[in-house]
């Protein structure tokens, strides 16, 4: 009305630390346990892995005792995919009014850390305020609303982002639908659903389309993926890692190479050997070049966004879709992005994946703990350290259910 106010700007500093290695942010709503009796967790009715077997598939010290095993009972676990490396954990099922705020970027989270691990699976970005918990990325990445990981990578972080639904989640409260189909959930440019300010496409560089769908595909190791690159990154100094010691395929588990798991009963073999799983894929053409010399060699572009896997299936309506991508070039610090989850596959597949994106990529090595855990899982003795579990606030109201770690 012509006239004037004060306009108020709060302004946080968060120092970066740096201290830690590695952050995995799980950010899943899978099956908890549930107890009739003391000690004793019910059979799981939901698809392998619930939240307890996925805790064990990924961080377990193994040689341990397996709680609640009973195929066979009394069980050692096996060591986790990241047993060996240095690793904190955070989950962010707390029962937050506001998830998002199970994740932030001060010293005590993300700023603490090199890394950063997130993984949401398809059925959790699925969900809705309504019916069942969202994710915490789903409720930081809504219209208006600060991301924490967004603002983790331009403070210079390094992010995978991966698990089958960690796109969905983000974007999907963008999404128009009228581009939605027989082709699956679509996020596209043109009709701004992805765009500049979505991590996606900034620190993602998918600059195009996401088609995102469920099929049975299996994602194998691109023809593009063959690297020799140097001088990339923000910092002029990156090389590209040795896309051969990628697995060439990420195989399905079945019986032969993937016993059912002793929390699991053999007549579950349904709920183990998954058919089908959640795909993210780019499903237009998504060319990104940069001038990395531009005073020696002016005019010359170099990709800066590398294919890793692809995934084939007539239900995504294109063929050879990118289903992995690393992002290498100057705009942001490295970023990775797999659109399929890490545990539907083999598990030596699995280990390989990992294994190449903390090794490969990242340069993480595995300490003395690797081999401890080994010989643990084949009975000898062993104390390796377990990760730390940060523990945000608590929620308001403890849940009625709740997840088993087992280690």
């Amino acid at each position: 009305f012509g006239d004037k106010s004060l306009g108020i700007v709060r302004i946080q500093a968060v120092p970066i630390g740096l201290t830690n290695e590695l952050l995995v942010v799980d950010d899943t709503r899978l099956e908890v346990d549930r107890f009739n009796s003391p000690g004793t967790p019910n059979s799981y009715t939901q698809a392998w892995p619930s939240a307890a077997e996925l805790d064990t598939f990924l961080y377990a010290r193994g040689g341990v005792l397996w709680r609640g095993s009973r195929n066979p009972a009394g069980a050692l676990s096996t060591p986790g995919l990241l047993a060996g490396f240095s690793f904190d954990t955070l989950g962010t099922r707390l029962g937050l009014e506001d998830p998002a705020g199970a994740v932030t970027l001060t010293l005590m989270q993300l700023a603490r850390y090199r890394r950063v691990l997130w993984i949401v699976d398809g059925r959790s970005a699925l969900n809705n305020r309504v019916l069942s918990p969202v994710t915490a990325l789903y409720s930081m990445s809504g219209p208006g609303r600060p991301s924490a990981l967004a603002a983790y990578v331009e403070a210079g972080g390094l992010v995978w982002l991966a698990g089958g639904g960690a796109a969905f989640a983000y974007l999907r409260q963008f999404d128009r639908s009228m581009n939605n189909g027989s082709c699956g959930t679509v996020f596209s440019v043109e009709l701004g659903e992805l765009g500049p300010g979505r991590t996606m496409y900034e620190h993602a560089h998918v600059r195009s389309a996401l088609g995102i769908g469920t099929t049975s595909a299996e994602p194998e190791r691109s023809p593009a993926a063959v690297g020799e690159w140097s001088g990339h990154g923000p910092s002029g100094t990156l090389s590209a890692p040795d896309y051969s010691r990628l697995p060439a395929r990420m195989r399905s588990r079945t019986p032969a190479t993937d016993p059912i798991p002793p929390t699991r009963l053999a007549s579950q073999g349904g709920l183990y050997y998954a058919t089908t799983a959640s795909n993210e894929v780019v499903i237009e053409p998504n060319e990104v070049t940069e001038a990395f010399d531009p005073v020696s060699a002016p005019g010359h572009f170099e990709s800066a966004l590398d294919t890793l896997f692809e995934v084939s299936s007539p239900s995504l309506c294109v063929s050879s879709a990118p289903a992995m991508l690393y992002y290498h070039g100057r705009d942001n610090s490295p970023f990775v992005f797999t659109g399929f989850d890490l545990w539907s596959w083999t598990r030596s597949d699995c280990q390989a994946l990992v294994d190449f994106v903390l090794g490969d990529i990242w340069g993480m090595t595995r300490g003395a703990a690797r081999t401890a855990n080994v010989r643990a899982a084949a009975g000898v003795l062993a104390s390796p350290r377990a990760p730390a579990r940060i523990q945000p606030a608590r929620p308001t109201a403890r849940p009625t259910a709740r997840k088993s770690r087992r280690q």
